[in-house]
């Protein structure tokens, strides 16, 4: 893929990218937002960032590619294209490094799913022992107040038999004091007649 350029009015170096619309000033230095692998040397496959720098290197290690000649250019681009396209077709070891990761993370993620069903389970086990708890003091404080109810009942069923009694021991004393009264006055009745 080669990217185009159109030459804008004003006099000055300006270039407007028709892929993208971004007017830039240098146009090999654009290459690298379009292409951002690497620009590759096709004939030692050297990588650089940018476009001035595998210029630089061509025109150093080989000399017979002239950088300042549409021949460049071409190789330029053809070397981008190249560049994208590898970029796009993942290899052996990228889909290896995907699938380790895509297992890492179903692991992380079942690892993640058993903590919080754990936790879940722990939770409803610690409001399953707080209810029953709550019922055990409920049931304890029923028990306990029945049986207070209990004892003061047979308290003062105690308490009334007892006043009961103390009543016919009173009135039986009150008898047998009359009978006391009742037979000295008879006693002396009779022998005064």
């Amino acid at each position: 893929m080669r990217l185009t350029f159109e030459r804008l009015s004003g006099g000055c170096n300006l270039h407007r990218c028709k892929l993208c619309g971004k007017v830039v000033t240098h146009i090999r230095n654009h290459y690298h937002v379009h292409f951002p692998g690497r620009f590759e040397c096709p004939l030692c496959r050297a990588t650089y960032t940018r476009s001035d720098n595998l210029r630089t290197h061509c025109k150093f290690k080989h000399p017979m590619y002239n950088p300042d000649t549409r021949k460049f250019d071409n190789l330029m681009s053809a070397a981008a294209a190249t560049a994208a396209v590898a970029a796009q077709s993942p290899t052996a070891t990228q889909i290896a490094a995907a699938s380790q990761a895509a297992m890492a993370a179903a692991a992380a993620a079942a690892a993640f799913n058993a903590a919080q069903q754990q936790q879940q389970q722990q939770q409803q086990t610690q409001q399953q022992r707080e209810r029953e708890h709550q019922q055990q003091q409920a049931q304890t404080q029923q028990q306990l107040q029945q049986h207070a109810h209990n004892l003061t009942q047979q308290l003062q069923q105690h308490a009334h038999n007892l006043s009961q009694q103390q009543q016919q021991q009173i009135l039986s004393v009150q008898q047998q004091q009359q009978q006391y009264q009742v037979l000295p006055h008879q006693q002396h009745n009779a022998t005064s007649e």
